[in-house]
């Protein structure tokens, strides 16, 4: 007669607990949602604080303002599509597009705020994953 064999297996509820965290925190109906509208509001703001009063014609990187229309129109906003959850800073002005071609403030948001609002998200999922277990 054969020995008979024993497997014990420990742990599974903990994992499973860091996992359901995990999907808990990237859910778009879950922890994800008040991480990104942070994050947008982040960048948001650091669009926002790129204005500057008549600038001199072909400085880039800056938000022009002469009559604060472009700046004020600006705004961030957090929406489902579908399985995904998407953050965006937006205007409905039609002229922004063409000042941007021209001065590149949006380039200079996605460039710089690329680090942080990555950190943020990922702090947020370390967070959620730690509290699973």
């Amino acid at each position: 007669m054969p020995d008979d064999i024993s497997v014990s297996v420990t742990g599974i509820s903990a994992a499973k607990a860091k996992l359901d965290a995990v999907a808990d925190s990237v859910n778009p109906q879950g922890g994800l949602r008040p991480a990104l509208q942070l994050a947008t509001g982040m960048v948001h703001r650091y669009l926002i604080g790129l204005g500057q009063d008549y600038p001199p014609v072909g400085q880039q990187g800056v938000l022009p303002v002469q009559s604060g229309r472009l700046k004020n129109s600006f705004f961030g906003l957090v929406e489902s599509r579908g399985n995904d959850l998407v953050g965006r800073v937006a205007t409905n002005l039609e002229y922004a597009e063409k000042v941007n071609r021209r001065r590149l403030f949006m380039e200079r948001v996605v460039r710089d705020q690329a680090g942080p609002v990555n950190d943020l998200l990922g702090t947020q999922i370390s967070l959620s994953i730690n509290k699973g277990g």
